[in-house]
């Protein structure tokens, strides 16, 4: 027996009202031949997420049959804007210093790894860590470059998604995004 699933938006303006966001899924999965059995669903009403994204990864990680809350059609502010060119600068800085920290940009045809001495030749493999011991190959300054922006990407991504959560809470409005496995 086979499994297929998805999603299913609905945007429900009563979304309190159980009794209509069901009647819009069995709408919907009506619309979509499912065999949706909407008794099967978990409400999880204390969730509600930023975006459609955020709900989708939610409900990813979730159990099937499940449905959350999400903030729809909310447009960027300028500070998110800001903040999503601030976010792809820091992730450019990121990828430039993983490129010019490679290893493999090395003229020598070897390397030593500094943590069990063994001599790797650059052309055998790819990556950065040394196949025995599994250290990084990289010096420590490097190693410290590359973890400096790291970390200020992270940073620049939790500040971008506080700001949307805070915005969608502030001007969106809530939908229910469903997951569901259909029996085929």
């Amino acid at each position: 027996m086979s499994y297929y699933g998805g999603t299913i938006e609905l945007e429900s303006a009563e979304w309190n009202d159980k009794k209509a966001v069901e009647y819009e899924l069995a709408q919907a999965a009506w619309g979509m031949r499912l065999n949706v059995w909407y008794d099967l669903f978990h409400w999880n009403k204390n969730i509600v997420c930023a975006d459609k994204r955020a709900a989708i990864n939610k409900l990813a990680s979730m159990p099937d049959w499940n449905g959350v809350l999400y903030h729809m059609d909310v447009p960027d502010t300028a500070a998110i804007k800001r903040l999503v060119a601030a976010e792809r600068k820091a992730e450019e800085r990121y990828r430039e210093v993983c490129a010019a920290t490679d290893i493999h940009n090395r003229k020598s045809k070897t390397i030593t790894c500094k943590a069990c001495g063994s001599r790797v030749e650059l052309a055998r493999f790819k990556g950065s860590v040394c196949p025995v011991c599994k250290k990084s190959l990289r010096s420590e300054s490097a190693r410290e470059r590359v973890d400096r922006a790291k970390k200020a990407h992270e940073a620049a991504v939790e500040r971008l998604a506080a700001a949307r959560a805070e915005n969608a809470r502030k001007h969106g409005e809530l939908a229910w995004m469903l997951s569901y496995i259909e029996r085929c």
